[in-house]
């Protein structure tokens, strides 16, 4: 891109480009690319009465995809935060009533 000398524009043109090759968003783009010319290619394929081939593709999965993954996760961390605060309060009562009987020494 060109600008003119002595412009305050080169400076955050720079960090953009910058951050945005190091986040890859540039390889994102151009594979996204490939797969969507490669998607419209086998469409075009399936309409003139080709055979299909998804075999060595790559699916994207998005969080609306994980959905159900994180679902389980947080109900897995919610049962597991119950237990702990029964197993504390169950060790809480039963250390006050019967810990002197449990851990006394005759003798």
């Amino acid at each position: 891109m060109f600008v003119e000398k002595g412009s305050q524009f080169p400076e955050p043109f720079n960090w953009i480009v910058y951050w945005a090759v190091e986040a890859g968003l540039i390889e994102k783009y151009y594979a996204d690319s490939r797969y969507s010319r490669r998607i419209q290619s086998l469409s075009n394929m399936s309409d003139s009465g080709g055979e299909v081939n998804l075999d060595g593709g790559y699916v994207v999965f998005s969080l609306s995809n994980l959905k159900v993954a994180f679902l389980i996760l947080v109900s897995g961390l919610c049962f597991n935060f119950i237990v702990l605060i029964l197993e504390v309060v169950h060790y809480r009562f039963l250390s006050g009533i019967h810990g002197f009987w449990l851990f006394s020494v005759s003798g």
